[in-house]
């Protein structure tokens, strides 16, 4: 999950610097892996529908599949499934080309 410190520096930016710790967490399966995101403020409940978009942005961009997510007072915990242990993605979702487009313009 090379995408981690990427994802969590456009959060950080997107929410005014309120990721204040973040950690990727190990899990028994190869395939899981939880974000661990500790804030500076409460988040509020309108706030968290737009956190998990962003969260599955990035998720899609590098073959991961967001599951779920919980936050309580000032920690997020997100549940993320890779798809398989392959070769190593770092892919921003908001500079990937649409590959797509490309083959239409040829």
């Amino acid at each position: 999950m090379l995408w981690a410190p990427h994802f969590v520096e456009y959060l950080n930016l997107a929410m005014l610097g309120d990721v204040h710790a973040w950690d990727v967490e190990t899990q028994a399966d190869p395939l899981r892996r939880v974000i661990h995101l500790r804030l500076n403020r409460y988040w509020t409940k309108k706030e968290i529908p737009l956190i998990r978009a962003f969260l599955k942005m990035w998720c899609d961009a590098n073959d991961c599949v967001y599951q779920r997510s919980s936050w309580k007072y000032r920690d997020f915990r997100a549940l993320i499934m890779l798809k398989g242990l392959g070769p190593k993605r770092e892919v921003n979702p908001f500079f990937q080309e649409d590959r797509h487009a490309l083959r239409r313009n040829r």
